[in-house]
């Protein structure tokens, strides 16, 4: 389990700060944590409302509230929207950055044929670079007014073209928006058609129920081939 920091009215730095010591002293010692370099894994979203210095405050080693080699520290994912977001991410101390959005239509950052220069950059700098893969996007439902990054499923397709981008970056750690955000039509759990009380139907995942799980499964293969291959060729390439 890696935890989502959302935002709240009134999230700075010290509060981020005192959220993490809370979920640590809460779930610290939980051996379901997801963590990298030892430590517990944060995204966080919407990261870019706080301004850089406020971060580097926290994230880094010289920082007044810092948690670097505290009990509480941890690695620290934040969201790349726009092109010029790397150079907050990298002031502020972040360990890696990631893209959320599954709309190539909501961001720089969500756009696939960014992601072989964003993966470069992040790699230059020792980060961590996650794009964010998800089945399709449609939250007209919710908000009317953002028809333009709904993006259909295409039987799957949609899915299987953003995994093959990711892998293709060279990540090494890609995050799927998401498994059960229905709202936002990006859900993969398994499922039948079904209609809302508004005799609306959710996009439909034919006659198979568990297709994207299935899809998941497929690409977290060709992800850890592809990261074990770069693995060897290091190997090979020190010896």
């Amino acid at each position: 389990v890696a935890f989502h920091l959302e935002p709240y009215p009134g999230r700075s730095a010290v509060s981020v700060r005192e959220d993490v010591a809370y979920l640590m002293q809460l779930y610290g010692n939980s051996t379901c944590l997801y963590r990298r370099n030892g430590l517990p894994v944060y995204y966080v979203y919407d990261s870019y409302h706080v301004k850089p210095q406020d971060w580097a405050s926290v994230l880094t080693k010289e920082g007044s509230n810092s948690l670097r080699g505290t009990a509480f520290d941890g690695f620290f994912i934040a969201l790349w929207l726009s092109q010029r977001d790397n150079v907050d991410i990298l002031q502020g101390g972040f360990d890696g950055c990631y893209t959320y959005f599954a709309s190539e239509a909501v961001s720089w950052g969500a756009s696939r044929r960014n992601w072989p220069q964003m993966a470069n950059w992040a790699k230059t700098h020792n980060l961590l670079f996650v794009p964010s893969v998800g089945p399709g996007y449609d939250d007209s439902h919710i908000r009317p007014w953002n028809s333009d990054a709904t993006t259909p499923r295409d039987n799957g397709t949609l899915y299987e073209r953003a995994w093959s981008a990711a892998v293709a970056s060279g990540a090494k750690v890609v995050s799927i928006t998401s498994y059960n955000e229905w709202g936002e039509g990006t859900q993969i759990e398994p499922a039948r058609l079904s209609v809302r009380s508004d005799e609306t139907s959710y996009e439909d995942y034919a006659s198979d129920t568990t297709q994207y799980m299935r899809l998941t499964s497929k690409w977290a293969k060709k992800l850890q081939e592809s990261v074990s291959r770069v693995y060897d060729t290091l190997v090979d390439g020190e010896l």
